[in-house]
């Protein structure tokens, strides 16, 4: 595996920074919950007896730590990308492109090319640069063909249509200096 910083788009290390602090929140309400509704368990250790939290709560715990070490790690190597090139497609571009999937159906839509998902929600359209169709469009040009093969096998035909505006490169980075 390459060892190669991550390289994040703004509202990408927005959305991680929102979640650590959502995380941390519910990480204190655990604790706090636990502690006023004794979800403590009497246990022993070589010191003598202790209170450990139940099962559920270590697991949850567990889980709330491992996402935010995950998350921090993620902030800590990550490159911001605050530009992008307008003739070509890289992280950061957001392009539109036509695809032919065969037998007639066609589909037309928006993507954002992103170097990992993480911290992109469902309405972001972010594809990944690992994915069939990011890594396909990675360094294409208007109106360059291209294609993919997608799980079933099938492959998909397709053209860049426009290279969007950097305007919302932009406004994410205003978002983070704030």
């Amino acid at each position: 595996m390459i060892n190669r910083n991550l390289k994040l788009l703004p509202e990408q290390v927005e959305a991680l920074q929102k979640e650590i602090t959502s995380l941390n929140e519910q990480y204190n309400k655990l604790i706090e919950d636990a502690k006023n509704e004794e979800h403590f368990n009497a246990g022993c250790d070589l010191q003598g007896i202790t209170d450990t939290f139940d099962r559920s709560s270590l697991e949850k715990l567990s889980y709330i730590s491992k996402r935010v070490n995950e998350i921090s790690n993620c902030l800590n190597c990550h490159e911001l990308v605050t530009e992008y090139s307008k003739d070509m497609i890289k992280v950061g571009t957001q392009f539109e492109v036509f695809m032919n999937f065969g037998k007639g159906d066609t589909e037309q839509d928006t993507y954002r090319l992103v170097d990992n998902i993480i911290g992109c929600s469902s309405e972001d359209k972010c594809i990944s640069l690992n994915s069939p169709l990011g890594a396909a469009a990675y360094n294409k040009k208007i109106g360059d063909n291209f294609c993919y093969e997608i799980p079933s096998g099938a492959i998909v035909d397709c053209v860049v249509l426009d290279i969007l505006p950097e305007k919302i490169i932009e406004k994410a980075k205003q978002k983070i200096k704030k």
